[in-house]
Protein backbone atom coordinates (compact mmCIF):
# COMPACT_ATOMS: atom_id res chain seq x y z
CA UNK A 1 0.00 0.00 0.00
CA UNK A 2 1.28 3.98 -1.01
CA UNK A 3 1.77 6.06 1.88
CA UNK A 4 -1.35 8.88 1.86
CA UNK A 5 1.04 11.61 0.91
CA UNK A 6 1.70 10.38 -2.42
CA UNK A 7 -1.88 9.36 -2.79
CA UNK A 8 -2.97 13.03 -2.06
CA UNK A 9 -0.19 14.64 -4.69
CA UNK A 10 -1.25 11.98 -7.64
CA UNK A 11 -5.09 13.16 -6.37
CA UNK A 12 -3.94 16.76 -6.73
CA UNK A 13 -1.93 16.29 -10.03
CA UNK A 14 -5.34 14.55 -11.50
CA UNK A 15 -7.53 17.73 -9.99
CA UNK A 16 -5.24 20.07 -11.66
CA UNK A 17 -5.48 18.42 -15.37
CA UNK A 18 -9.47 18.04 -14.73
CA UNK A 19 -9.56 21.63 -13.73
CA UNK A 20 -7.39 22.80 -16.55
CA UNK A 21 -9.14 21.30 -19.54
CA UNK A 22 -12.85 22.09 -18.28
CA UNK A 23 -11.33 25.98 -18.02
CA UNK A 24 -10.15 25.81 -21.58
CA UNK A 25 -13.02 24.37 -22.94
CA UNK A 26 -15.15 26.67 -21.47
CA UNK A 27 -13.06 29.47 -22.52
CA UNK A 28 -12.75 27.69 -25.85
CA UNK A 29 -16.82 28.04 -25.68
CA UNK A 30 -16.30 32.03 -24.86
CA UNK A 31 -18.67 31.21 -21.25
CA UNK A 32 -17.68 33.23 -18.72
CA UNK A 33 -18.41 31.09 -15.00
CA UNK A 34 -21.57 32.72 -14.62
CA UNK A 35 -22.95 32.38 -18.28
CA UNK A 36 -21.90 28.50 -18.49
CA UNK A 37 -23.83 28.21 -14.90
CA UNK A 38 -26.91 29.89 -16.17
CA UNK A 39 -27.14 28.22 -19.37
CA UNK A 40 -26.22 24.51 -17.87
CA UNK A 41 -27.09 24.55 -14.71
CA UNK A 42 -23.54 22.88 -13.24
CA UNK A 43 -23.29 25.45 -10.01
CA UNK A 44 -21.44 28.21 -9.58
CA UNK A 45 -18.97 26.53 -7.19
CA UNK A 46 -18.88 23.27 -8.63
CA UNK A 47 -17.45 24.84 -11.81
CA UNK A 48 -14.78 26.98 -9.97
CA UNK A 49 -13.74 24.20 -7.40
CA UNK A 50 -13.16 22.30 -10.44
CA UNK A 51 -11.42 24.39 -12.63
CA UNK A 52 -9.71 25.40 -9.48
CA UNK A 53 -8.78 21.91 -8.77
CA UNK A 54 -10.03 21.97 -5.30
CA UNK A 55 -12.59 18.97 -5.76
CA UNK A 56 -12.89 15.43 -7.31
CA UNK A 57 -15.95 15.87 -9.55
CA UNK A 58 -18.24 12.76 -10.20
CA UNK A 59 -18.32 11.12 -13.03
CA UNK A 60 -21.77 12.56 -13.17
CA UNK A 61 -20.42 16.03 -13.16
CA UNK A 62 -17.67 15.07 -15.75
CA UNK A 63 -20.70 14.02 -17.81
CA UNK A 64 -22.67 16.85 -17.64
CA UNK A 65 -19.12 19.14 -18.69
CA UNK A 66 -18.47 16.69 -21.90
CA UNK A 67 -22.51 17.26 -22.89
CA UNK A 68 -22.39 20.63 -22.56
CA UNK A 69 -18.82 21.24 -24.32
CA UNK A 70 -20.72 19.41 -27.11
CA UNK A 71 -18.59 16.03 -26.78
CA UNK A 72 -18.78 12.67 -25.27
CA UNK A 73 -17.39 11.80 -21.66
CA UNK A 74 -15.12 9.65 -23.30
CA UNK A 75 -13.50 12.50 -25.50
CA UNK A 76 -13.68 14.78 -22.10
CA UNK A 77 -11.82 12.05 -19.78
CA UNK A 78 -9.07 11.88 -22.90
CA UNK A 79 -8.32 15.56 -22.83
CA UNK A 80 -8.13 15.18 -19.54
CA UNK A 81 -6.11 12.28 -19.71
CA UNK A 82 -3.41 13.83 -22.17
CA UNK A 83 -3.18 16.56 -19.88
CA UNK A 84 -2.01 13.95 -16.88
CA UNK A 85 1.75 13.20 -16.99
CA UNK A 86 2.97 10.37 -19.04
CA UNK A 87 2.39 6.72 -17.63
CA UNK A 88 -0.10 8.63 -14.44
CA UNK A 89 -1.15 6.17 -12.61
CA UNK A 90 -2.08 5.98 -8.39
CA UNK A 91 -0.16 3.07 -7.67
CA UNK A 92 3.08 3.41 -9.17
CA UNK A 93 5.43 5.36 -8.10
Amino acid sequence: MQDSKLQNKKKLIMQKAIGKVIRQQRIAMGKGINTFYFEYDLGNAVITDTENGKTEPKIGTIWKFANAFGMKCSELVKLIEDELPENFNFYDD
